[in-house]
């Protein structure tokens, strides 16, 4: 990998869990209770605090990011509460660890999830399709759902030569599909941990953190 260092990760990630960070570990307490999605309204403040606080823009309309709409948030939390389909995409054991069985549920789950908020809204929010929102959304039910995040997807895409010619001219996306992404970042905690059956949460965790951060420190 060329754009990684391995050192300069080490030191980021030595006694780190970003699971238990204070604007983290809350999150996680909030996405446990009610995982059957039966209260329109705590349904509705997942969906916001996702939104907001990992800037997943649900509740913007596609090219008019000054002007917030709400009703976005409470049209999904009232269909998450009355889809099936829904309810059983969240109920998706993945395991202690991320495995490659985990993470292959995690793409299902993910593009399923996608699928459903296509069919509610006719337009795009968000940035690319509902696909940042979705992981994220299902992450905080399950730490082995790999986060789908703008910034990191670049600094991913400069590890790779493979994947360096997708980052876009103005250096802020890169053209990365999830299941892809999902593949390259399993390939990079190969890379840092080893070969193993499972990677834990705050190794998970800790990697999206550093990738994004890395893009911060870089960015135009």
């Amino acid at each position: 990998m060329k754009g990684f260092d391995l050192q300069d990760f080490e030191r980021f990630s030595d006694g780190r869990n970003e699971c238990e960070r204070p604007y983290n570990k809350p999150l996680y307490a909030l996405f446990s209770e009610d995982r059957g999605h039966k209260d329109v309204e705590y349904t509705a403040s997942k969906i916001m605090y996702v939104s907001r606080m990992y800037k997943a823009n649900l509740e913007l309309n596609a090219g008019r990011s000054n002007n917030p709409d709400v009703r976005n948030i409470q049209q999904l939390a009232e269909s998450l509460c009355k889809s099936e389909i829904f309810r059983n995409i969240v109920r998706i054991n993945y395991g202690t660890s991320l495995t490659e069985e985990a993470a292959a549920k995690g793409k299902k789950a993910v593009a399923a999830f996608e699928g459903e908020i296509r069919r509610l809204f006719d337009r795009k929010v968000g940035g690319v399709g509902y696909w940042t929102f979705c992981s994220k959304y299902l992450h905080f039910h399950s730490k082995n759902v790999v986060l789908f995040d703008t910034n990191a997807r670049v600094s991913l895409a400069r590890c790779f030569d493979s994947l360096a010619g997708r980052v876009g001219r103005n250096g802020k996306d890169a053209a990365i599909t999830y299941d892809e992404y999902v593949d390259y970042f399993m390939m990079m905690l190969r890379s840092i941990h080893g070969e193993r059956s499972g990677y834990e949460p705050r190794e998970v965790k800790n990697l999206d953190c550093y990738l994004v951060l890395k893009y911060r420190e870089t960015r135009p």
